[in-house]
């Protein structure tokens, strides 16, 4: 039968629009913290920024991932393509910054703000397109509906992320969580047509996944990491970034997990992905060996820190007596 009369049969696309809308709205769930607190400090603001590169990386790593076997070559070109994109749109922003403003942001602040959430809302058009194929896939409503849970359950995250980055430019709390909502709205628009035309964007979705990796690779080290650079060292950068990296993609992976014991092939790659792996309980173990490393790192560096600044002080003390003598 008919990919597409499959789908019509299956489920309607005012269905996909609905589960997509709430799978979007999610998003907004990553600016909660954000209402709770008041403006950031610098140290804070580069912590942020760095946990955002994490997201950013890991959400590239996983589009690509999502693209292997359905076009290896359509990925690579969308990945180059997408670089390109947003290196000419910073080129453009950066000749006419006096005249960008965004949500109150003027100058540089807004010209970063801008691509920010224009590379998050490009990410979000890469989702909406595979969640549609989902949908219109064998599996049906139920494989389309595991999978809205999937990406609703990352949207927080990447949602975090996008909240931070706004913040740390003076963005107001209600103005942030709109524009979280916002950069994932496509993947709600794009979701109806790709599960009515279900073969077209299943060829069209790792050009767009490839895309906008390439576009949030970019930003991530042309903006956000020498934003974190001016108030955090780039070890503590290297750190944060990379917890966050593993700790998104741990998260990811426990759903895939979750998914594939509630419906084998749930998602519409997993044929193309390995079955092999750490089984959970094993994976969540290594998990919490390397917290747990990384805190009696972290302790071990924090008494070093304290020590040598006391071993400076005293020293100092010792230079201002012997002064005064």
């Amino acid at each position: 039968m008919d990919m597409e009369k499959m789908s019509s049969q299956t489920t309607s696309a005012w269905t996909v629009l609905w589960c997509t809308v709430l799978m979007s709205l999610a998003t907004g769930l990553g600016a909660l913290p954000f209402y709770f607190t008041t403006r950031l400090n610098k140290r804070t603001e580069g912590a942020c920024h760095a946990m955002a590169v994490g997201v950013m990386i890991a959400a590239s790593y996983s589009l690509i991932q999502e693209s292997e076997g359905l076009g290896n070559a359509w990925v690579v070109l969308g990945v180059a393509c997408g670089t390109v994109f947003i290196d000419r749109c910073q080129r453009f922003l950066a000749a006419h910054q006096d005249l960008v403003e965004f949500s109150g942001l003027k100058g540089m602040d807004a010209k970063k703000a801008v691509l920010f959430v224009g590379v998050m809302t490009l990410h979000a058009v890469g989702e909406g397109c595979g969640v549609g194929v989902s949908f219109g896939g064998p599996g049906g409503f139920r494989e389309g509906l595991l999978v809205t849970l999937a990406i609703g359950l990352h949207n927080i995250p990447e949602g975090l992320a996008t909240a931070t980055v706004l913040a740390s430019k003076g963005v107001g709390v209600r103005e942030l969580t709109a524009w979280t909502i916002i950069t994932a709205l496509p993947q709600a628009l794009l979701a109806v047509p790709a599960f009515v035309f279900v073969r077209i964007f299943s060829q069209l979705f790792p050009f767009f996944a490839g895309f906008a990796a390439g576009c949030m690779i970019w930003i991530s080290f042309a903006e956000l990491v020498p934003d974190a650079l001016e108030s955090i060292s780039p070890k503590e950068l290297a750190t944060t970034t990379t917890a966050t990296t593993a700790a998104f993609k741990a998260l990811q992976y426990a759903i895939d997990w979750a998914l594939a014991e509630t419906n084998e092939g749930a998602s519409f790659t997993n044929d193309n992905r390995n079955k092999g792996g750490l089984s959970p309980p094993l994976f969540l173990l290594v998990v919490m060996s390397l917290a747990l490393a990384m805190r009696t790192l972290t302790r071990a560096a924090n008494r070093l820190r304290a020590n040598k600044t006391f071993s400076v002080c005293v020293a100092d003390k010792e230079t201002t007596r012997s002064l005064e003598v």
